[in-house]
């Protein structure tokens, strides 16, 4: 049975390769919640995307709704916030990993279907 009625999140590991030293990556892992579209906002997400009209940094702000294990240098959980998310965006290669990360739950959810 299908239900039309969906919860309006879900949550994906976010899996993002680090640089470290002497041309080696370190992995950190957490989990990014993003909202659940409908059909009719993917396909203005996907239009978007495809004319530049919508950055990584704006789908990312318009998709992603919380965090888990994200913690500043000292190891407090950080906040889910405005503020935060920027800081966080800002650290290389993480904005490009969230954005693969969605999408690839898209192709998933199609493959799966």
């Amino acid at each position: 049975m299908f239900k039309i009625a969906t919860n309006p999140t879900y949550t994906a590991q976010v899996k993002v390769d680090l640089p470290a030293d002497n041309g080696k990556t370190v992995q950190k892992v957490f989990s990014a919640t993003f909202k659940r579209l409908s059909q009719s906002e993917l396909d203005s997400v996907t239009d978007r995307l495809s004319a530049k009209e919508l950055t990584d940094s704006g789908l990312i702000n318009e998709v992603m709704v919380g965090w888990g294990d994200v913690q500043d240098e000292n190891g407090n959980q950080l906040e889910f916030n405005d503020t935060n998310l920027a800081a966080l965006l800002d650290v290389f290669p993480v904005r490009p990993t969230i954005v693969k990360t969605f999408l690839a739950t898209l192709a998933g959810a199609k493959a799966k279907n």
